[in-house]
């Protein structure tokens, strides 16, 4: 193996003298050939033939049509995959290169026969203005063809819209708060959803236990942290075919929890928070078997909650009694006390934070309610850094994975702690093999995991303004 890859690096190299720059027309179909070949950043996708294999660049764009960045990154999918379904979508950033090849993670999620494209070793680099081809697999022949199609009118954008009328239709017209008898008539449902909601085995008192039990033939897409971003939650489900999964019963969707309280400034503001709760429980009472809470430290009244010493829980709570009184805020009290607090499947196990600091078993989780430390442990807890001795470590990882009977192999996706300052989205974090940390509610990015053949792939889009373009093409307002 290093032997061919050193032979490939110095192939690459060699290719680096010599770049042909073309202008190609629509429709016209060009081979590689062991070529480096460069073209202006196109308006209009990019078809790559791979043996019996396909890919679609683009440029990405917003709702609006317009670009969120200059230049833009680029969307990159198989035109093949069937749009009812969720498909794995790559994107390549300005100054990035995308190398088709088997060692690069979760690429073979973009083949029907992934062998098929890795023989070749292609390569596209995105030089801002610029697209540059590479394959030097001269004698299999790699062909890219510009595509006679305007952006607007590629499977991306179209299931795109598809997906925000149902969004639209879900909630039952333009996304604004609701009133007090209805937000009140909306929680009672949802509240009455849980009691008896599928997938949790009981504790000992018959009620709904802290386990969440995702059945294997559904597809699951995992969220994280969304701190009252509804435009993250929007973007979400506008892309791939995550509403038409859901829709049709094949897709379920996974909060991690801190579904409430801004985690950026001003952190006191708690109208959005009011919104989101409104339009997921109405998800919820449209899709009972098809959207899941996790509980996370937000989502609470407790003092213990608080931002750069903003007494959030404290204010979410005054803001639910003065608009829907106290009745509402008592039923918003028992969502959270309903809720569960580990998700598990075949593909994954989730919680908001954390594994515990000690031991646990299968029971304590389902009776949660007996076990107030393991409660605070899993909604809590942070990976031990530089700094943070008293958190969890690779051996907290291990045990809470061994006292599910799950091997190291078993995805272990949590939220509640971003790893840097920057980025939605950490895999391997700690040097824990297949422990990832994904943080929704970011300004720039909004990441996911999502189930495709059988395995746990993370996808990362560009944040957008949704709601305010949602609600203008519905006739509603934005607040």
């Amino acid at each position: 193996m290093a032997r061919k890859n050193a032979l490939l690096a110095s192939i690459f190299e060699s290719m680096g003298k010599s770049v042909d720059t073309i202008t190609p027309e629509p429709g016209q179909r060009l081979r590689l050939s062991g070529r480096r070949l460069s073209m202006p950043l196109p308006a209009k996708p990019v078809e790559v033939e791979l043996g019996k294999e396909r890919l679609h660049i683009q440029k990405e764009v917003r709702c609006d049509g317009s670009s969120p960045s200059n230049p833009p990154d680029l969307v990159v999918f198989n035109p093949d995959s069937d749009p009812a379904r969720i498909s794995y979508v790559l994107r390549i950033k300005p100054g990035a290169c995308l190398h088709i090849s088997r060692d690069q993670p979760y690429q073979e999620h973009l083949f029907n026969k992934p062998r098929e494209a890795f023989r070749r070793n292609f390569q596209v680099e995105h030089e801002g203005e610029n697209l540059v081809f590479r394959d030097p697999v001269s004698e299999l022949g790699t062909f890219i063809t510009l595509l006679d199609q305007q952006i607007e009118q590629s499977p991306v954008i179209v299931q795109r819209g598809k997906a925000i009328d149902k969004i639209v239709e879900a909630y039952g017209g333009p996304l604004v708060t609701m009133d007090q008898d209805e937000a009140l008539d909306n929680i009672q449902q949802v509240n009455a959803l849980l009691v008896k909601e599928s997938f949790r085995p009981q504790d000992a008192t018959g009620s709904p236990g802290g386990l969440l039990q995702i059945p294997e033939d559904v597809t699951p897409v995992v969220i994280g942290d969304l701190h009252a971003n509804i435009d993250n939650l929007l973007k979400i489900l506008s892309e791939n075919a995550f509403m038409q999964e859901l829709e049709a019963g094949t897709g379920v969707l996974l909060f991690l929890g801190d579904l409430v309280q801004p985690d950026t400034e001003p952190y006191d503001e708690m109208d959005p928070s009011v919104l989101m709760m409104d339009f997921l429980f109405k998800l919820k009472t449209r899709y009972p078997d098809g959207v899941f809470f996790l509980r996370g430290n937000h989502d609470s009244f407790s003092t213990e909650v608080q931002k750069d010493l903003v007494p959030q829980a404290v204010l979410w709570r005054k803001k639910l009694e003065e608009l829907r009184g106290a009745e509402y805020r008592e039923h918003m009290e028992r969502f959270y006390d309903l809720c569960p607090v580990v998700a598990l499947s075949e593909r994954f196990v989730a919680c908001h934070a954390g594994p515990p600091l000690g031991k646990t078993k299968r029971d304590k989780i389902i009776n949660i309610r007996r076990h107030p430390d393991l409660m605070h442990d899993l909604t809590w807890n942070r990976i031990r850094r530089p700094g943070r001795p008293s958190g969890y470590s690779a051996s907290d990882v291990r045990r809470f994975r061994k006292s599910l009977k799950l091997d190291k192999q078993h995805t272990f996706l949590v939220s509640h702690t971003p790893y840097s300052d920057k980025g939605t989205l950490w895999c391997d974090v700690g040097g824990i093999e297949n422990h990832h940390i994904l943080y929704s509610s970011r300004p720039g990015y909004v990441s996911v995991f999502i189930g495709v053949n059988g395995a746990m792939v993370p996808q990362v889009y560009t944040a957008e303004p949704m709601l305010e373009w949602i609600n203008k093409r519905t006739g509603g307002t934005s607040s």
